[in-house]
């Protein structure tokens, strides 16, 4: 695998109107100790004015295009950066942070196995608590659960003498990708929209057998997905609040995955387990939480049609088809 080439690391970034956030983001990667050759910023249609700012940065490069959402803007940033020969891309979205050793770290991790390698992602100002739960050990074919962590310190208690841990990570999240990838596994499936583009990503390597490491000594901070917490009869429940429009496509693209991937791979079970899970987790939050009637049965609802959805819509959101 060759690791230079003139058109070496492109930084991929999408954007849809978060100003604010895309310059700290833009920021951060202005100062990293080992800068990439091109940023290229996908901007997804903004109405704000993200536009009329990144056309006066002469160092950003700018594709507009309608909101495609994360998954479409992915796409088109993953897509211009191979065709125009870019060797790697790091992928982000426009609402993290990275430290000047970022892109450094992960850059220092590869060698001629490694095809992938995510920075560990710490919730916005925090030096322990991560962005969102790390699955380590995660497999599509085993029937032993992953060990999961939701702070740095676990993993590097556990692997003190080690910077690579394999696993599940905060993908598209500081996620440092070898062209090689996309000749063998595509470009991010625009069908999804938003919510689990980059699960079916990450589940499309899987099952061609790359491995995916996450760089624990490489730090990037992004907002948490993680963020209420309820209780219900003496059992706590973590859950990320999200409005009916990301639940419908959150419940669709769910759906999708854990079908197409779980039970080709003999876990039936766990794939009915996990799409049912869905619902009762939901109905739990929302009784815990005492949300009004309404709107208790407009989520029902909406779980309903996007599995609906799903079935009906299977060969747009199906990878192999797709490309």
């Amino acid at each position: 695998m060759e690791q230079n080439k003139p058109n070496g690391i492109w930084a991929v970034v999408v954007t849809y109107n978060r100003l604010e956030l895309l310059k700290n983001n833009i920021n951060s990667i202005r100062k990293q100790k080992l800068r990439p050759d091109t940023i290229l910023v996908i901007d997804n249609g903004s109405t704000d004015e993200t536009l009329s700012w990144i056309k006066l940065q002469s160092d950003l490069h700018v594709i507009t295009q309608p909101n495609l959402g994360g998954a479409g803007g992915f796409y088109t940033g993953f897509k211009y950066a191979y065709d125009n020969g870019a060797n790697w891309v790091w992928a982000m979205d426009d609402d993290g942070v990275a430290e000047e050793e970022t892109l450094i770290h992960l850059w220092n991790s590869l060698n001629e196995d490694i095809y992938l390698v995510n920075s560990i992602v710490l919730a916005m100002n925090s030096t322990n608590r991560l962005a969102s739960a790390f699955a380590e050990h995660f497999s599509l074919t085993s029937q032993v659960k992953p060990v999961i962590h939701y702070n740095l310190d676990t993993l590097i208690d556990k692997y003190s003498n080690e910077r690579l841990v394999m696993g599940l990570p905060f993908f598209f999240n500081s996620t440092l990708i070898h062209r090689y990838v996309f000749e063998q596994v595509g470009f991010p499936n625009k069908a999804f929209f938003i919510r689990g583009d980059e699960m079916d990503f990450y589940y499309r390597m899987l099952s061609k057998d790359f491995k995916v490491y996450t760089n624990i000594l490489s730090k990037y901070y992004h907002p948490t997905t993680i963020s209420k917490e309820v209780s219900f009869l003496g059992k706590k429940f973590f859950y990320e609040s999200m409005n009916s429009f990301k639940f419908y496509y959150h419940v669709r693209n769910t759906y999708f995955l854990r079908n197409k991937y779980f039970t080709k791979s003999g876990i039936m079970a766990l794939a009915f387990y996990q799409c049912l899970d869905i619902l009762v987790k939901e109905i739990i939050i929302l009784m815990a939480s005492k949300v009004p009637l309404k709107i208790f049965w407009s989520n029902i609802i909406t779980y309903f049609k996007a599995k609906k959805d799903a079935k009906k819509e299977w060969d747009k959101l199906d990878a192999n088809k797709y490309w």
